[in-house]
């Protein structure tokens, strides 16, 4: 029995202009309608889980250049 792959297809660079030019326009509407901020919100929180940065500077370990 075959199973379906869980890798997305990759998108064409056809494809990925119009995923970028969709993006945009979101973010444009964004800054005029709330409601679609909320949408786009809730939207980003389901396909992209939070992120936690990770630690950084003297005391997690980590090295500062000097100048």
């Amino acid at each position: 029995m075959a199973s379906a792959s869980t890798q997305p297809a990759a998108l064409s660079a056809e494809q990925a202009k119009g995923v970028l030019k969709f993006a945009r326009l979101v973010k444009s509407y964004e800054a005029q309608d709330p409601e679609i901020a909320s949408l786009s919100g809730k939207l980003k929180a389901l396909f992209l889980p939070p992120m936690t940065l990770p630690p950084h500077g003297p005391a997690a370990g980590g090295s500062v250049a000097a100048s």
